[in-house]
C-alpha cells in the first residue's frame, strides 16, 4: 500500500454541521438574497450546486460564511479522533501517503481537516464531488490505482476505485486490521 485515499465521510460526520451551515447561510446571506434552507438538497453534492446556482454572482461570499460558520461551531460537532490521527500518523511515518477528498467547499473543508488535526499529515487534499474522486487524487499523487486504499461509504465512489484495482474500506478504523503484522 502506497496510497490512503479518505473521503471527507471517512474523517468525521458532518452532515449536521452541514445541514446547521446552510440554515445559516439562509438567516445571514438570505437578507442579500433570499434562501429557503428547506429547499436546499439533502445531498451535499445537489446542495452545493443549488447553493452556486442560488448565489449566482450576488452572494459570491457564501463560501467564506460557510467556513466561518464551520470555524465558530466545528467544536460543537466533532471531536478529533485519537485513532483516526493515530492511525494518519503511522501511515504517514511508514511512508503511505494520505490524501483527503471532499465535495467541498473547500473553505469549510480545511476547517474539517485542521481542527481534526490532519493538516500535517496528509499530502493532499481534492474538492470534488464525483464518484471518480479517489481516482483522481490518486492521479494527484502519481500513486498506481492497485498500490491504493480509498476509504469511502459511497457505493458510487467505492465501486469506481473497485474498478481500477483499489482497495476499498468503509471507514477509517477498518484500516487497523492494514496495519496489523501479519503472521509468517
Amino acid at each position: 500500500m502506497r496510497a490512503v485515499l479518505l473521503a471527507e465521510t471517512a474523517l468525521a460526520d458532518t452532515d449536521r454541521l452541514f445541514a446547521d451551515g446552510v440554515d445559516h447561510l439562509a438567516r445571514k446571506l438570505g437578507r442579500v438574497k433570499p434562501l429557503d434552507a428547506a429547499a436546499v438538497p439533502p445531498s451535499r453534492t445537489a446542495a452545493l450546486a443549488y447553493l452556486t446556482d442560488w448565489a449566482d454572482g450576488d452572494v459570491s461570499t457564501w463560501e467564506q460564511e460557510l467556513a466561518r460558520f464551520y470555524e465558530e461551531h466545528i467544536p460543537v460537532y466533532l471531536r478529533p479522533s485519537q485513532t483516526l490521527n493515530a492511525i494518519v500518523r503511522e501511515l504517514a511515518a511508514d511512508g503511505v501517503r494520505v490524501g483527503a477528498w471532499s465535495p467541498g467547499p473547500a473553505e469549510a473543508f480545511a476547517v474539517v481537516v485542521h481542527h481534526l488535526g490532519l493538516t500535517r499529515h496528509l499530502a493532499a487534499l481534492r474538492i470534488d464531488s464525483s464518484p471518480r474522486a479517489p481516482l483522481a487524487l490518486a492521479a494527484e499523487l502519481e500513486v498506481e490505482a492497485v498500490a491504493t486504499v480509498a476509504v469511502t461509504g459511497d457505493p458510487a465512489a467505492a465501486s469506481a476505485a473497485r474498478s481500477v484495482g483499489m482497495l476499498v474500506e468503509p471507514s477509517a478504523e477498518a484500516l487497523v486490521r492494514l496495519l496489523e503484522p501479519r503472521p509468517g
